[in-house]
């Protein structure tokens, strides 16, 4: 994808930050402006005001850090700024989701887990394709776990690999082609990710995921799964 391909080798927050998140936003349809801010702030046990770097109220805070630097810190960060909006009385605004990046790596909590302090997935951005179902949160979808060595979920990347390079070829780039990719994969796991509220009423309308898989061939993953 294209923001794994840009944003994999950054290294400095300095000035390129706020364009990361910007972007990861974008891939899942999202314009930053309309859902999330830069630089809330929030006020310490001190007094005085913190900043958090990316604000998504009621789903998620983002922090980040140059290339290299701990992130467990920067998830400590983060940690503190939940805490301070609860002080704050702004209870309703407190995020499910921490996420923390370093450009090279993605770190995502959840605070509603059974681990709020362990991380719920950690993956390379270069890997964002591959997980996704990781930060379906953004775009309201909620994901059921799902075991990453499972041959479907596997056969699913490839697919969408496929998939990828076959609308390349027909012309299809940048956002509009990673937006419709992210669509396709929600599509594809809708148990998982419940896209669907009903799913009984949309079953009529949608293939089950894992029965379009198993029916891809590996000559032409676009017939065979979208026919």
């Amino acid at each position: 994808m294209k923001f794994s391909s840009e944003w994999a080798d950054t290294a400095s927050e300095r000035g390129e930050a706020q364009a990361f998140w910007i972007d990861l936003f974008a891939v899942f349809g999202l314009k930053r402006k309309q859902v999330a801010s830069f630089e809330e702030k929030v006020k310490n046990l001190k007094g005085a005001f913190d900043r958090i770097d990316v604000f998504y109220s009621g789903v998620m805070l983002g922090e980040h850090k140059s290339k290299g630097e701990d992130l467990s810190r920067a998830a400590s960060q983060a940690f503190d700024y939940v805490h301070s909006l609860a002080r704050e009385g702004r209870g309703d605004e407190s995020p499910q989701y921490i996420v923390v990046s370093d450009f090279q790596t993605i770190v995502v909590y959840d605070l509603e887990s059974d681990e709020p302090a362990k991380p719920a997935a950690q993956f390379k951005t270069a890997k964002l394709h591959e997980n996704i179902n990781h930060l379906g949160f953004l775009s309201g979808y909620t994901a059921r776990p799902v075991d990453p060595e499972d041959p479907i979920n596997i056969k699913a990347v490839g697919v969408l690999g496929a998939l990828h390079d076959e609308l390349e070829k027909g012309g299809y780039k940048g956002h509009n082609l990673e937006r419709f990719l992210v669509r396709v994969l929600f599509c594809l796991f809708a148990d998982d990710t419940q896209i669907f509220d009903n799913e009984a009423s949309h079953r009529p309308a949608i293939c089950s995921s894992r029965k379009c898989l198993r029916s891809a061939g590996t000559t032409s993953p676009l017939a065979s799964c979208l026919h």
